[in-house]
Order: structure tokens, then sequence, then C-alpha cells
């Protein structure tokens, strides 16, 4: 809890990373949110590009590349 998360895309196509529930359900909202949930990059970025996000809320979040919604992972905030 805490500490960022960098996000590298290192494909050949861009990526969106958002939220998509699990567990903990969606991530919650914050000042920056860009719809229901903070974590959530808000648009595509290209590749060789980076993004990183803070988590400050505990819990098991799912994510998914919303370009591509086969591409999903896991983040396990303590």
């Amino acid at each position: 809890k805490g500490e960022a998360v960098r996000f590298t895309n290192n494909s050949s196509h861009n990526m969106w990373v958002m939220s998509s529930g699990g567990d903990g359900g969606v991530y919650p909202a914050g000042d920056n949110s860009c719809g229901q949930t903070a974590f959530d990059t808000c648009i595509a970025f290209p590749p060789n590009e980076i993004w990183e996000f803070t988590f400050d809320v505990s819990g098991t979040w799912v994510y998914r590349n919303n370009v591509n919604k086969s591409d999903v992972g896991v983040i396990r905030v303590k």
C-alpha cells in the first residue's frame, strides 16, 4: 500500500490499463479518475511508453488492457 507499480508497454501495439473488477471489485474512484475508477490510464499509450499508478487502497485488483481485453493481470496490495 502506498507504492507505485510501473506498467511498461513492451508490445508493438497500444495499451490501455484499467481496473476490471475481481475479488476486491473495481478500484475506487479518485480525484484524477476519468470514469468509475482511479486505476485507469484513461487513454491508450503507445509502445515503449510507461504509466505508473500508486495503490493507496488494499485489496486484490484485477486489470485488463482495454485495447486487447484478453491481456489481464492481478495486483495484490497489502
